[in-house]
């Protein structure tokens, strides 16, 4: 779970951090801050320059709900032999090309979004350089 940056309860149901690359939608919000009726969501689109301590994570989901984590996209991975299954696919819920390298030139976007009500919908893309 993502808490807000203050500590406390997050100001509205949706925070949209467009240049690190994150949406966190939060249902029950008005029960604050009993965790059996609070859920959020993190859309993950961040892509950034350097890629520093970067994993292919662009269009992956995080779902928690009532205190527990239900999909994660990103987990913990012993830093050991297997460093490149940390920081691939492999470690991740995003989509991709079967057998796509966690290596391969890309970038992610967040092209609109709207919300209505609790509903929220993003529009989101992930391209390499050959427009795939």
């Amino acid at each position: 779970m993502i808490t807000h940056s203050r500590g406390g309860r997050p100001p509205a149901a949706l925070t949209l951090a467009p240049l690190t690359g994150y949406a966190i939608t939060w249902q029950g919000l008005e029960q604050w801050p009993d965790t059996g009726w609070l859920s959020q969501t993190v859309l993950h689109w961040n892509d950034f320059p350097t890629r520093v301590h970067k994993h292919a994570d662009e269009l992956g989901l995080s779902i928690w709900a009532g205190g527990t984590q239900w999909v994660r996209s990103i987990g913990y991975w012993p830093w050991d032999a297997t460093r490149l299954d940390a920081i691939g696919w492999r470690s991740s819920n995003a989509p991709h090309w079967l057998g796509e390298s966690q290596l391969t030139e890309r970038s992610a976007s967040l092209l609109s979004y709207g919300t209505v009500n609790e509903l929220f919908a993003f529009d989101v893309i992930r391209r390499s350089p050959d427009g795939s």
